[in-house]
This record gives structure tokens, sequence and C-alpha cells, in this order.
């Protein structure tokens, strides 16, 4: 249920998106919190990286990665004016 609410979220947002793999990088990070909570009510994974899950260690990592895409591609295609 919450990947359809994430999908029609996406689809929403499509017509403004700010520039290409906009809609890419957000379901990442989208996906990746829903997963790091989801994996908080799981009971049968023991497998531990630090003091949280290793799947949540994952999703947090996911996370980092695609918020850094995010800043990185807002930059690239972010359109600068010369100076006259």
């Amino acid at each position: 249920i919450l990947l359809v609410a994430i999908c029609v979220f996406l689809v929403t947002i499509k017509k403004r998106k700010p520039f290409d793999g906009f809609i890419f990088v957000l379901y990442l990070m989208l996906d990746a919190i829903m997963r790091f909570f989801m994996d908080l009510f799981r009971g049968d994974e023991l497998v531990y990286f630090y003091s949280i899950r290793l799947s949540q260690f994952i999703a947090l990592v996911t996370f980092i990665c695609a918020a850094g895409a995010l800043v990185f591609l807002y930059f690239k295609n972010k359109k600068i004016v010369p100076e006259k």
C-alpha cells in the first residue's frame, strides 16, 4: 500500500520535475525511508550492524547516496546566468 502511495505521489509531481533524474532519485529516497521504518516492525531478522538491523543500515546508505545524487543533479542542471 505504501509503494502505491509513493507511485501516485511521483506521478502527480512528474510534470513539475525540476530536472532529469529527479523522479528516480526521489523514489529512491522515499523507498529508503519506507524500508527503514518498516524494518522496525519486523521480527524475523537478527543480523545487526552496530545498533540497527542490516536492512535498516542499507536503507540509510541508500537514502544518503540518493540525497547526494539529488544535490549533484541539482547543481549540474542549474542554469547559470552569465554576467553582462
